[in-house]
């Protein structure tokens, strides 16, 4: 099956190593011959992913999301199939050689618009930064807080000159998209008379990029004092959202995942600090409380997740968002508050300051026991029994209101024993501590409506009613099963397909594209079925690359089941997989409407045939008669 442009598909596959690609961006556990880890595709909560080296494809148990190298990056960077193709060419060194570039550049999507504008905005930052007069004050300003030559480089830092409307005049004069400008929050339009202003002026630029640092958001720190807000970050678009994103990620990923642990700070320059010290698994988030979103993010390739606070203050602040996120997302989180009210920049700049740092990082606080001492303190300072009665009750509303209740039993029963300890009840004291506080909060709890994914069998129930096949969800199963495994072994022995089974049929005779079931099963072996007919090869690896290519992400998943299965049920094996096709087509014609119709027709022929025989028969004797001797009837 050539397509134009396939050298260069089938180079950037060969360097791109899956386990390699996707390890960067996920931890991957070892788990026999493959590799396990949380399903980026859906809120997983348990590794659910699989990652199998040996067919170079990936699979998620739960969702069904799957396929190549490819289509990973696709889905999990948001990029189209030639953007995709090129990351993993520039990933690998290799140079293409057969890109084409889009045939209408005016019909590109918003989101590739803003993208570029940002790409052309991050270049007139950094060019005014380096310009040496206009950018020195930036640069001073950098380098007064600490901040080396090769930091600035690395995080990219550019400067937004002293002046309404340098940026839309370079947007006019090179007559530049315009609009896309606007939409990604970097010029706005006049409210007075013509023209547009820029929305970032006399601030050092820090750009805010996404996994593959590529921006998609600039925040701006003011270089006058009397310039509000001391922090500017650009609006939210259809590439950047604030609750989703921290800044720092696509450099700190890596060591976050070697050390498994993610520490979160405040600040841009925070960041900056950390890194210069090589304390790399540090990001920051822009302006927002830790959110849900973002413990999301971490928890794929952390286990851990620190705090990190110049003031108690606000650290018992955080500490509700932390034990929120303890319980509802199942990642371990803790609390750590800086001495003397610095923050991390400062302490960092000190003799001792990453010696104090590595110190408080390793023996933070999880972020229950942060709150449990605050409340031991608390309750501690009551002097009646009433009063430390009163702190309990308070504490387990608050972790009521928390989302205690959709916290995992083990999760549940740890906190309640600890509160029972810093309060001195026993475990049924304690629950019943936490269901007067559940009344005491006379309101309906919160509750998770994003229940777990179907399972096999309400799939199964919901495509029976679908495809209004008329039979039962385990029948559907086996059907399905059967239509999957006599498409993986023609894909992995493409001779089998014209070749005469046990009973004297072929596959290309018999099973024809109409006759699977499942839609996407059809849709599969039509293709198979037309370039096997014609004389074509395919593979599988062939196969998922066109599905990532054409943005299929529901035939990638197929492809990806398939590829387990030639793995797991020995498919490379050429006579096994004869054998298991034979085996596959006759489950099929005995569970499938269309092989029982088939069946039924070839019965209803051959009793055809037989009656007509026996016609003709009786034409050529009289009755009574038959071969020339009498027989007596009855």
């Amino acid at each position: 099956m050539p397509h134009p442009g396939d050298d260069d598909k089938q180079k950037v596959l060969a360097a791109s190593d899956i386990v390699a690609v996707i390890g960067e961006q996920l931890a991957l556990k070892p788990k026999g011959r493959e590799f396990a880890a949380l399903c980026p595709f859906h809120d997983d909560h348990n590794p659910s992913m699989a990652v199998v080296p040996a067919k170079q494809i990936y699979h998620c148990f739960v969702c069904g999301a799957g396929g190549d190298v490819f289509s990973f990056v696709m889905r999990y960077h948001k990029l189209s199939f030639p953007e995709a193709l090129k990351h993993l060419a520039e990933r690998s060194g290799i140079e293409l050689t057969g890109r084409r570039e889009p045939r209408d550049p005016n019909q590109a999507s918003l989101r590739k618009r803003i993208a570029e504008a940002n790409e052309l905005a991050l270049r007139f930052f950094r060019h005014r930064f380096n310009d040496e007069q206009t950018g020195k004050i930036a640069r001073d300003y950098a380098l007064h807080r600490g901040i080396t030559p090769e930091m600035i480089e690395r995080f990219e830092l550019g400067y937004a000159p002293d002046a309404w409307d340098q940026l839309a005049n370079a947007v006019e004069q090179k007559k530049l998209d315009r609009e896309a400008f606007i939409a990604a929050g970097l010029i706005a339009k006049r409210d007075r008379g013509n023209g547009h202003f820029d929305r970032l002026r006399h601030r050092l630029v820090f750009p805010i990029s996404d996994a593959l640092g590529r921006p998609v958001a600039f925040g701006g720190r003011r270089l006058r004092e009397e310039d509000n807000p001391k922090y500017w970050n650009s609006p939210e678009t259809e590439l950047f959202h604030k609750s989703a994103t921290l800044f720092g990620l696509h450099h700190a990923k890596r060591a976050i995942i070697s050390t498994k642990t993610a520490v979160i700070v405040e600040g841009y320059t925070d960041v900056i600090a950390a890194h210069q010290v090589e304390r790399e698994n540090v990001v920051a988030t822009l302006g927002t409380a830790l959110t849900p979103e973002h413990v999301r993010e971490l928890r794929r390739f952390a286990e851990r997740i620190v705090l990190v606070f110049d003031g108690d203050v606000a650290g018992r602040k955080a500490a509700d968002r932390a034990v929120e996120a303890f319980l509802t997302e199942e990642v371990d989180t803790a609390v750590a508050i800086l001495p003397g009210g610095q923050d991390p920049a400062d302490l960092l700049a000190t003799p001792e300051g990453l010696e104090t740092w590595d110190q408080l990082i390793s023996h933070a606080p999880d972020a229950l026991a942060f709150g449990l001492d605050r409340m031991a303190e608390d309750a501690g300072q009551a002097q009646t029994l009433t009063g430390r009665q009163k702190v309990g009750e308070a504490y387990a509303a608050k972790l009521l209101r928390l989302g205690l209740d959709r916290a995992s039993g083990t999760r549940r029963a740890l906190l309640l024993d600890h509160i029972g300890k810093v309060l001195g009840l026993d475990s049924a004291a304690t629950e019943r501590l936490i269901a007067e506080a559940r009344a005491g909060n006379n309101r309906q709890q919160v509750r998770d409506k994003q229940g777990n994914p179907e399972d096999l069998e309400a799939f199964a129930e919901q495509s029976a009613k679908r495809l209004d096949h008329g039979f039962s969800s385990r029948t559907l199963n086996l059907v399905l099963a059967a239509e999957r495994q006599v498409i993986a072994c023609l894909i992995r022995h493409n001779e089998l397909f014209t070749k005469a089974l046990d009973q004297g049929w072929a596959i290309d005779e018999s099973f024809m594209p109409a006759d699977p079931v499942g839609p996407v099963n059809q849709k599969l072996y039509a293709t198979v079925y037309e370039a096997l007919a014609s004389g074509q090869s395919v593979t599988l690896e062939e196969l998922l690359t066109r599905s990532a290519e054409t943005e299929d992400y529901e035939l990638a998943a197929l492809l990806a089941q398939l590829g387990r299965d030639i793995q797991d049920l020995g498919l490379d094996d050429p006579q096994l997989a004869e054998r298991e096709l034979a085996n596959a087509y006759r489950s099929w014609l005995a569970a499938s409407p269309a092989g029982s119709h088939a069946a039924e027709e070839e019965r209803s022929s051959d009793d055809q045939k037989l009656r007509d025989t026996l016609e003709r028969l009786r034409s050529t004797v009289t009755p009574g008669r038959i071969g020339g001797r009498n027989h007596r009837a009855g």
